[in-house]
């Protein structure tokens, strides 16, 4: 029994590390400015990976299993290819998140990818017992980061149904036509990256017409608050996705929409 449960520890350990590169991905989505980098929700990109991650654990442990009961050679080599290529699998998605950052580090995953999944090719029953120790120790923080998730998804509130909050029509016939143009994180991509000025001659012409201001919010705004605000002329002190199109806002004075 208890060799079955460090079995279903290990398995679980390393499924969580296989969609490494998810996980990082979601954490930085659930920071303040990040949710609107993704094209869906994260909530709903959790769901999915929490359930991959289930998935490939128990494909993993039946795998395990199979090759103990019937405990044939082949079958027993079959069980440990599949097993080091799942390791593989997961140093890959480590390495593959490490190689986001700027140089040297991508060369050097490279390097180290190719050097780990060499040795635990050629050196994996040596190997074996050591990666089993190492998930061992590492289970403990998929299993809190994987209860965390299940946390945020039962507490997000996106899969109930929200009031929508519409804005009071204009008082009469507006005298000039408004158009919102809205440049985002614009001055970092300038800054950053040096780029011949860009000529926009419709859009210099407009301005040029029009009578334009600008409005400044602070450095440490985030959209989902800036642009509602814009919008509404009022406050907005919380701001949070709730579906593909709609935002779930807390005013300055307490009111929720």
């Amino acid at each position: 029994m208890q060799m079955w449960k460090s079995s279903a520890a290990v398995s679980f350990t390393l499924a969580n590390l296989w969609y490494f590169r998810s996980w990082s991905v979601l954490v930085e989505a659930h920071a303040p400015t990040g949710a609107y980098f993704l094209e869906a929700h994260p909530v709903h990109l959790e769901a999915s990976t929490l359930a991959s991650v289930l998935s490939l654990a128990a494909a993993l442990f039946l795998c395990r299993l199979v090759a103990h009961r019937f405990a044939a050679p082949a079958v027993l080599r079959i069980g440990r290819g599949v097993w080091a290529a799942a390791a593989c699998g997961a140093a890959f998605s480590v390495l593959a998140y490490a190689a986001t950052f700027p140089e040297p580090a991508p060369a050097i995953s490279v390097l180290l990818l190719l050097g780990g999944a060499l040795s635990l090719l050629i050196f994996w029953r040596h190997a074996y017992r050591l990666v089993h120790d190492l998930l061992l120790i590492l289970f403990p923080f998929a299993l809190l980061t994987f209860v965390l998730s299940g946390w945020r998804i039962a507490t997000s509130g996106v899969w109930h149904t929200h009031a929508s909050f519409e804005t009071a029509p204009p008082a009469g016939p507006a005298a000039r036509k408004v158009i919102w143009l809205i440049f985002d994180e614009m001055g970092s991509r300038l800054i950053l990256h040096p780029e011949a000025p860009v000529r926009v001659p419709n859009l210099e012409r407009l301005a040029r017409e029009s009578l334009h201001a600008t409005a400044v919010s602070p450095a440490g705004d985030s959209t989902l608050k800036a642009v509602p605000s814009l919008f509404t002329g009022l406050e907005v002190r919380h701001s949070e996705p709730v579906s593909d199109r709609g935002l779930r806002l807390t005013f300055a004075d307490g009111r929720a929409a």
